[in-house]
């Protein structure tokens, strides 16, 4: 089984109920392949599946 690393922390930090947020992510130095992200908000988690294609 693959093991799981942890790439990248695009934000870390407390945001006003509304708002939209917009965040860069610079894959350049990853290899093509399929990625896992996850979004957590307060109680909410969300795991979705991202394919990188340079």
């Amino acid at each position: 089984m693959p093991s799981i690393d942890e790439v990248a922390t695009l934000y870390d930090g407390m945001t006003q109920t509304g708002t939209e947020y917009n965040v860069a992510f610079d894959g350049t130095s990853l290899a093509n392949g399929a990625y896992f992200y996850r979004l957590v908000s307060g109680e909410h988690t969300s795991l979705k599946k991202m394919v990188l294609v340079k």
